[in-house]
């Protein structure tokens, strides 16, 4: 009789179980992302970002938090994000194979788990980020769940307040000595004004 219960107990469990990852894995995140208007060279609107031949990366990040946090040069989570960012793909834009000079794009459809939370894209100046280049984060939006049958929802670089193809608004990633030396030199002060 006992064993019996047991057993009715786990097949409950597996049931349960069973109904739980059921309705998980009906909600999507399914993204149609690329670039309506395409970017400029910063400080040069007659010059694209590539010229023929050149590569740059566009990212799709999901992020907790809505915060787009900076760029991890040593790439050490993959991705090049820190934080609690995730990339979600990753799309390599070539001069003259899949865009022009300004990168006007358009993406893969992207279709995930979903998860309540934010997206945005980044580009890089280039296919390989280093110190002292630049990128751009397009504006942040909440990710929808899209399960099918809904059409994926769009995500253009190009759309939002203060956004637009002005790569004036690059940012450069930051030098990880430089900021060393910031926080050395607070500390500096912190200790002189401690001991007046």
């Amino acid at each position: 009789m006992r064993r019996a219960k047991n057993m009715s107990i786990r097949l409950l469990g597996v049931m349960a179980g069973s109904m739980f990852c059921a309705s998980t894995a009906l909600a999507y995140l399914m993204v149609a992302w690329g670039a309506s208007e395409g970017f400029y060279f910063p400080g040069d609107p007659s010059h694209g970002i590539l010229t023929n031949g050149e590569t740059t990366i566009a990212q799709l990040i999901f992020s907790v938090d809505a915060v787009a946090d900076p760029v991890d040069i040593n790439n050490s989570a993959g991705g090049y994000v820190s934080g609690d960012d995730v990339v979600l793909a990753e799309y390599t834009l070539t001069s003259g194979i899949n865009c022009d000079e300004w990168a006007y794009f358009g993406a893969p459809n992207y279709t995930g788990a979903y998860s309540a939370g934010y997206i945005f894209g980044r580009i890089f100046e280039d296919n390989t980020p280093a110190i002292g280049e630049r990128y751009f984060n397009g504006p942040m939006e909440t990710a929808e769940d899209r399960s099918p049958p809904q059409s994926p929802q769009s995500y253009d670089f190009n759309s939002g307040p203060g956004y637009g193809d002005d790569l004036d608004q690059v940012i450069p990633i930051p030098e990880p000595l430089t900021a060393a030396l910031y926080g050395l030199g607070t500390l500096v002060i912190l200790h002189r004004r401690r001991k007046a």
